[in-house]
Parts: structure tokens; C-alpha cells; sequence
């Protein structure tokens, strides 16, 4: 929800010209706006690990209880990781 209307906020300021973008720029400049870019860059990181695991769930592999739950956590650090890699 949130992705989203950052995500509309910045077209729209886009779209309105220089001084609208501006004020976009002031807020993602700032420590709660990066807070708010990092976590949605991590959740779309985090959908995407999920959406692996899934799509082998779906050709019929990790349905063994131990398998699901390293994937389960395989999932969560690679989306810390690449979330790391994309903002470093």
C-alpha cells in the first residue's frame, strides 16, 4: 500500500513539474524517506524470493518439511542481502 502511493506521489510530481518534484526530492532525502524507499525496495525483494520458493513448490520440489523451512529462511536473508546490494 504504501509502495504505492509513494510510487503515485512521484509520478504525479513527475507530471507536475520542477517544484512538485522538488518536494518529492526534499522526502526522499530524508531519513524517514529512505526509511519508507529501503522498506519498499525490501518488500519487492522479499515478494520476489517468495515467488522462487513458490514457483519450485510448483514444479514439486521442497515439500519435505526440513526443505521448506532452509527455503523458508533462504528467502528472508536473500532478500535482506539483495536489499543491501541495491541500496550500497
Amino acid at each position: 500500500m504504501a509502495g504505492s502511493v509513494v510510487l503515485a506521489w512521484y509520478l504525479m510530481a513527475v507530471a507536475s513539474g520542477p517544484k512538485e518534484y522538488a518536494k518529492f526530492v526534499v522526502f526522499a532525502s530524508s531519513w524517514f524517506g529512505k526509511f519508507v524507499l529501503v522498506g519498499i525496495s525490501w518488500s519487492l525483494f522479499q515478494h520476489l524470493a517468495s515467488g522462487l520458493r513458490h514457483l519450485a513448490f510448483d514444479l514439486g520440489y521442497g515439500f519435505n518439511l526440513e526443505t521448506a523451512r532452509r527455503t523458508a529462511i533462504a528467502s528472508f536473508a536473500s532478500s535482506i542481502i539483495l536489499t543491501a546490494l541495491f541500496w550500497a
